[in-house]
């Protein structure tokens, strides 16, 4: 480990530089020992030293990089729609479709209310959906809960309200402030993990051992689904001492989504979509919510790759929009179709793993058009 400096190299004035890994202004003759107490260094060193680290253990084997993608001329544009809505009717059965209790119906629009508020819906209504995943008679208090992309801890919440844990994992890839932690400890035994999940080695974790084991997630942007999935079903049928209750998550940003870490690029092969065409079809996703400013920035606010969003429309694809007449109802249909694909691959992967799983909708799109999720027995 090494820290890069600039300055005037002189005999009669001190040099100073800046720590390539903290930034921090410091003489040069005290390299030695800030780089024994650099805070970058140090943290970085603590959580490698985690049991539960160990480095892309969850990224799979795809290539690192993607190859360029094809120039979107009108010509190719055109096929590749063509190619999406014909697969629209081999997709839809795997969803399920929501359908709300008449108790649910409210004079207040649910595309006006706060974003605090619709996130409170969100949590209430992930939380309603836990039983259709954990296969036990009843959520009782000897099984483990587990949040992914835990932030604030908000939906863990939402679950401990309703149905008792032992034991309760929070996992963020950073911490947070103004957490749930407070309400969560008087309920449970809580344990909060800093890691990356591409990073996350959950199973060798003792605190697992002779438990079964409920995930959670909301939100879960783009390619941290995929780890996600890696993490909770690649090695848990290995674990016999582990045993797998069940998951509900809802994945999210899938403009943010990668062909190195996508979970089952085998199905897009098929149906004839290739590395160079995934860079577009990340792209359209972020035409299902074209014309909604408000979902937009929600979307960006929870996304891992703000820059991605808001390049996700190149002049090309623009240009070829035009050509074509695409508006923006056609759009909207077309980024739906983009999501559910990408959904539909992701449920047909666990499939393949040896468990039963389903696609369906948990709440309005008014109140997020990230309304799906994934439930795992």
């Amino acid at each position: 480990m090494s820290c890069g400096f600039d300055g005037n190299l002189s005999q009669n004035t001190p040099t100073f530089g800046f720590c390539s890994e903290c930034k921090t202004k410091i003489l040069t003759t005290r390299l030695n020992k800030h780089l024994q107490k650099c805070p970058v260094i140090v943290n970085r060193r603590r959580k490698e030293s985690q049991i539960f680290f160990q480095q892309n253990i969850n990224c799979g084997s795809g290539v690192a990089k993607s190859k360029s993608s094809h120039d979107v001329t009108p010509e190719y544009l055109s096929i590749f729609l063509k190619k999406l809505h014909g697969m629209e009717t081999q997709l839809a059965p795997f969803l399920t479709k929501y359908e709300p209790n008449t108790h649910e119906s409210s004079d207040e629009s649910e595309s006006e209310l706060h974003p605090a508020s619709k996130d409170l819906l969100q949590c209430t209504a992930l939380a309603s959906c836990l039983p259709r995943a954990n296969h036990t008679p009843s959520l009782s208090s000897g099984n483990t809960l587990v949040e992914m992309c835990a932030g604030r801890g908000s939906l863990s919440a939402a679950v401990m309200k309703v149905y008792p844990f032992s034991k309760l994992f929070l996992i963020d890839r950073r911490p947070y402030r103004f957490k749930a932690d407070r309400f969560l400890r008087r309920q449970c035994e809580l344990i909060r993990l800093t890691v990356d999940l591409k990073d996350l080695n959950l199973f060798s974790m003792p605190e697992l051992v002779n438990t079964q084991v409920t995930f959670i997630g909301k939100h879960l942007c783009g390619k941290a689904t995929d780890f996600a999935l890696r993490c909770a079903l690649s090695k848990v049928r290995d674990k016999e001492k582990t045993e797998f209750a069940g998951m509900v998550i809802a994945p999210c940003c899938h403009h943010a989504c990668t062909w190195s870490s996508f979970v089952n690029t085998t199905f897009l092969q098929k149906l004839g979509f290739d590395q160079s065409d995934f860079p577009h079809l990340v792209r359209m996703t972020s035409w299902a919510t074209i014309g909604n400013s408000e979902k937009r920035k929600m979307n960006l606010a929870c996304s891992s790759d703000t820059e991605s969003m808001l390049k996700c429309e190149t002049n090309a694809m623009v240009q070829a929009c035009r050509i074509l007449g695409i508006d923006a109802m056609e759009k909207k249909i077309v980024g739906r179709l983009v999501k559910l694909l990408l959904n539909v691959a992701r449920v047909l992967w666990c499939k393949e793993m040896g468990f039963n799983v389903a696609l369906q909708e948990y709440i309005e799109s008014t109140v997020t058009p990230e309304n799906q999720i994934i439930v795992v027995q």
